[in-house]
């Protein structure tokens, strides 16, 4: 049996409706699927609803494959898809060859950035404005176009941040979302803070004036921290309509899956945000291998697994250090791609490699890679 991860929408739709008819196992008994939402949705990820509660994956067996299906919880019953991994034994020698014959050059390594102390002495230097500035666009470009009404994004640093509201959601590690200044309405779910209600009536009354009286109906501030888990920043939206404009965040408080799909979608960009800072941070890189092999790789060319055979430094090379390596494509020639280090699995004469890919060298770097990985996946049977 040879695993193949799903990441790309439509082939992860292929399998479930595939999977829709029969049972799934996990670990507290069998569950069904019982509803399947393909609309689009901020995060693009496919959401599905189940009879029973489940903890982590769905597990359907077919004739000559079985399919995992890994589930983020949104809310009781309701998850998104992360990926869909199909195990076969039809993707054929020529594909596993394939694979297994493709090699990286070149790979070089560099333990993960304290990019939190970085900031909180030197402050916001021209790579994290730059790097602010673009994923600052990024999201609100997005956002806009997925249903929501932004009409101011900010991406800041608590080492600077000294009201209320911020010092609460530093001090908690969560949310705030004000869904509507002018009825007064706060997000009071678990994974949100709510500094309001600390505040006394009359300051509470000036703090609502003021949201108002700048034509501000909702914001919402999410923290995020560096690889190493070290809080460092915020995202802070605001909208002058309720929920930001999106209908299932001004009715967050009734609709606990809406809110909980955006905190995923805000902490997938804040993780691409602090790769980018960290990348252009470092300066010089670690040799780790000359040549070695790709053992796997995902769909969507986001994920990856490749050999080191000779040992690195442990204080180097670990979960959070970042990895890059090049790899000849063929007609598309030689691209150089930039990881994270997910899992490292030791077996005989050799470490196995978890990454996550989260850019490459060149403007289509990832497509020509995904390329590949799509040349000859397997289905379900």
């Amino acid at each position: 049996m040879k695993a193949y991860r799903l990441t790309e929408r439509e082939s992860i739709l292929r399998a479930l409706r595939k999977a829709a008819d029969r049972p799934a196992e996990t670990s507290s008994g069998p569950v069904r699927i019982t509803a399947i939402d393909e609309a689009s949705n901020v995060s693009d990820r496919i959401l599905i609803q189940t009879d029973r509660p489940v903890k982590d994956s769905l597990l359907f067996k077919f004739n000559a494959s079985s399919m995992q299906v890994r589930v983020e919880e949104l809310a009781e019953g309701q998850y998104s898809i992360k990926d869909v991994v199909l195990e076969s034994p039809e993707r054929g020698a020529q594909r596993v060859s394939e694979l297994e014959n493709r090699i990286v050059r070149n790979v070089l390594v560099h333990p993960p950035v304290d990019i939190a102390s970085g900031v909180a002495l030197y402050g916001k230097t021209a790579v994290i404005a730059r790097a602010c500035q673009m994923m600052r666009m990024l999201l609100q470009n997005h956002l806009n176009a997925h249903g929501f009404m932004i009409a101011d994004c900010e991406i800041g640093f608590f080492y600077n941040a000294d009201d209320a509201i911020h010092l609460a959601v530093e001090a908690q590690a969560k949310s705030f979302l004000l869904i509507d200044a002018l009825s007064r309405k706060v997000c009071s779910l678990e994974a949100f803070c709510d500094p309001l209600s600390e505040l006394e009536a009359g300051k509470l009354e000036n703090r609502f004036q003021r949201f108002t009286r700048g034509g501000l109906r909702s914001q919402l501030i999410y923290p995020f921290g560096d690889s190493v888990g070290n809080l460092m920043g915020f995202m802070r939206f605001e909208s002058t309509m309720p929920g930001l404009g999106n209908p299932g965040l001004a009715d967050a408080n009734h609709n606990p899956a809406a809110a909980r799909l955006f905190l995923n979608f805000l902490r997938d960009r804040a993780e691409e945000l602090v790769f980018d800072m960290e990348i252009g941070m470092i300066k010089s890189w670690a040799k780790a291998a000359d040549k070695e092999v790709l053992l796997d790789i995902s769909q969507n060319a986001r994920g990856c697994r490749i050999t080191l055979h000779q040992t690195v430094n442990e204080r180097i090379l670990r979960r959070g250090s970042k990895l890059q390596f090049q790899m000849d494509l063929g007609q598309a020639g030689v691209h150089t791609f930039f990881c994270t280090v997910r899992n490292l699995t030791p077996e005989e004469n050799r470490t196995s490699v978890g990454l996550r890919i989260n850019r490459g060298g060149q403007q289509n770097s990832i497509e020509s890679l995904a390329r590949l990985a799509s040349a000859e996946r397997p289905d379900v049977e």
